[in-house]
């Protein structure tokens, strides 16, 4: 479905990527529960030409982005609208990259900023302080779907850095998912895997996404969209210095592995289970509130503690299913409990 974004729209100033309990399933119709909590971001800020204003019939674009402690992975869920599509590029033969409609992904892993033109020792410069990823896929007929790309940066391809790729096309809708592996500064390209980063919560990363926007047959990139906003001065930077990317933060708050059920509860005692409209919890600790949680991780509601009880959590409003009591005194996690609802 076409979306319309705010003029001027910009990626947070943080951007909250949270840890997923089932990453999606890559095939470019970003359907999947775990996209749910995620937050757009607009890929709308014009670096060229700088500051111009297009009409949304012509492009608009936006993003999201979670992430896996369990699969180690990024993942982006990539929406393009544009009226005109533009590919053909064939690596060695034609044009740059840039010069076709890609997806780019800058990433800089450990928000260091600074140049990544090139190694260069004396200088200081190095190629992987932070990766600029040029992601291009053969468009597919209107309803269908690409799953192979080409990952260009410099100073060579990095197509092995994305393992999974959708590219689906819905009328001028263009989705595309993909997972990221993620890397630090000292990527050797005949080593790669050494310097693989573990991803953590609370890390945080320069992260920015761009599209190349090409309306013409002619090999020449007409519009180049990031989703933050850069000085004029520095329009079209992102690819060799990452001082201007954004900033994101990564999120866990996932129910642990394993959590007891409800008539095991050590903390105290629930009931009744399963339970089809109030649930009534008694605790033996200092917790202050109980937030509800579905099996994404999800909070879908939250209750404050009334001394040690909680009565009449009201839980007729949920769907059947299994469902979590999250247990909690300030910033700490205290328990977990498993429950059932009819």
């Amino acid at each position: 479905m076409p979306f319309t974004p705010s003029v001027y729209a910009l990626q947070d100033d943080t951007v909250k990527v949270y840890d997923v309990v089932t990453p999606p399933v890559i095939n470019g119709t970003g359907d999947d529960a775990c996209w749910n909590n995620a937050t757009w971001q607009t890929i709308d800020q014009v670096w060229i030409n700088y500051g111009e204003v297009l009409e949304s019939s012509d492009y608009s674009g936006r993003y999201k982005t979670v992430w896996s402690s369990k699969e180690n992975l990024l993942y982006f869920l990539v929406e393009i609208n544009d009226n005109a599509a533009i590919g053909g590029f064939v690596e060695g033969q034609t044009a740059d990259v840039y010069n076709f409609d890609i997806a780019e992904v800058f990433i800089d892993e450990d928000h260091s900023g600074g140049p990544h033109i090139y190694d260069n020792p004396g200088t200081g410069e190095n190629a992987e302080n932070a990766f600029a990823y040029h992601i291009y896929a053969d468009f597919p007929m209107d309803g269908e779907v690409d799953t192979v790309c080409w990952v260009g940066d410099i100073p060579r391809p990095y197509t092995e850095h994305i393992p999974e790729f959708a590219l689906r096309k819905t009328g001028n809708l263009y989705t595309r998912e993909f997972s990221l592996k993620v890397y630090d500064d000292t990527y050797e390209n005949d080593n790669p895997e050494a310097s693989r980063v573990t991803l953590t919560k609370d890390k945080i990363m320069g992260l920015s996404l761009a599209y190349c926007d090409n309306d013409e047959d002619d090999g020449q990139r007409d519009n180049f969209f990031g989703s933050v906003w850069v000085p004029e001065a520095n329009y079209n930077d992102h690819w060799m210095n990452a001082d201007d990317f954004g900033v994101v933060k990564l999120y866990s708050d996932l129910i642990p592995d394993p959590v007891v059920d409800i008539q095991h509860f050590p903390a105290g005692k629930a009931y009744p289970n399963p339970v089809y409209d109030y649930l009534n919890v008694e605790v033996n600790n200092n917790a202050s509130r109980i937030e509800i949680l579905g099996t994404s991780g999800s909070v879908l509601s939250s209750y404050r503690m009334q001394g040690q009880k909680c009565p009449h959590i009201q839980v007729s409003q949920l769907s059947e299913g299994i469902y979590y009591a999250k247990f909690i005194e300030g910033n700490n996690i205290i328990a977990f409990m498993r429950f059932v609802k009819l």
